[in-house]
């Protein structure tokens, strides 16, 4: 009988071990799985800032009114208006 209490005690033991050890290993898993995640989205977040910034670039580029108006006067043949072609809408 104490062969019996000592074997299941030994059991539980073992189990008690053998859990603990799995959990350990699962947490290390774990933590290496958010490692990489966090890898993947620091790259992804250098990626879209560099976007952005190009992004920016051309916004700039696009919104110089100097460069605008060249355009309109070389390519488009815009010109400012006399005094005497604006009309005023009173209502």
């Amino acid at each position: 009988m104490g062969d019996k209490k000592k074997s299941g005690k030994f059991g539980f033991v073992f189990i008690g071990i053998v859990l603990g050890l799995l959990f350990y290993v699962w947490q290390h898993i774990q933590v290496i799985c958010i490692g990489y995640k966090i890898s993947e989205l620091s790259s992804l977040a250098v990626s879209l800032e560099e976007k952005n910034n190009l992004m920016r670039r051309k916004v700039s580029k696009h919104s110089n009114y100097g460069k605008i108006e060249m355009i309109a006067r070389g390519r488009l043949n815009m010109v400012y208006p006399n005094a005497e072609s604006i009309v005023y809408l009173i209502e």
